[in-house]
């Protein structure tokens, strides 16, 4: 006859849990496989699998453009020969602040260009690199540097090319200009 014959046994069943704890993440999230591709099994014959897309910014587009980016998204979730759920994150953005770090980052970018000889022009620029990487990841911002940038050049070589094209003598315009 055994040491506990009052029926603790039939108890200590009772206090058991009837659901097991997780002990880690992998035991929470139920993931039955993942293929080396990306796309989870989440339970038999059920399949999961996440794309990030980048940011369209339909402000900088014309019509035309917004259109042919809408009509290319339709094709491809048309394409889709599945169930597929779409979930869409829109983080609003501070116009007005990304603005005012853009007109400092630049303002900043014109002085450190403009300081006087005997200056490390270098080691200012790679400060305000510094300074400013995580605000140029932005695409929006890193977008309109660029562009900004190209434009620049081009007035340059505008500049550049008629300097180099007119043929100016200054003693022609005696009669406006003080000696």
């Amino acid at each position: 006859m055994g040491l506990f014959t009052d029926g603790f046994k039939e108890l200590k069943k009772a206090s058991e849990p009837l659901y097991k704890s997780p002990k880690s993440i992998q035991e929470t999230i139920e993931i039955m496989a993942v293929a080396e591709n990306g796309i989870f099994e989440v339970a038999r014959n059920r399949y999961s699998k996440c794309y990030l897309f980048q940011d369209i910014n339909y402000t900088t587009t014309n019509e035309d453009e917004q259109i042919d980016i809408f009509e290319r998204y339709c094709k491809f979730l048309n394409s889709l020969d599945c169930n597929y759920k779409i979930t869409v994150n829109n983080k609003n953005k501070n116009m007005a602040e990304l603005r005012e770090k853009v007109m400092t980052f630049r303002r900043r970018n014109y002085e450190i260009q403009n300081l006087k000889e005997g200056t490390d022009v270098y080691t200012e620029m790679e400060q305000l690199e510094e300074e400013y990487h995580e605000i140029r990841k932005n695409p929006l911002i890193s977008d309109y540097l660029q562009y900004e940038l190209g434009l620049c050049r081009i007035m340059q070589r505008i500049n550049l090319s008629l300097v180099g094209t007119v043929d100016l003598d200054i003693r022609d315009f005696k009669d406006i200009i003080k000696w």
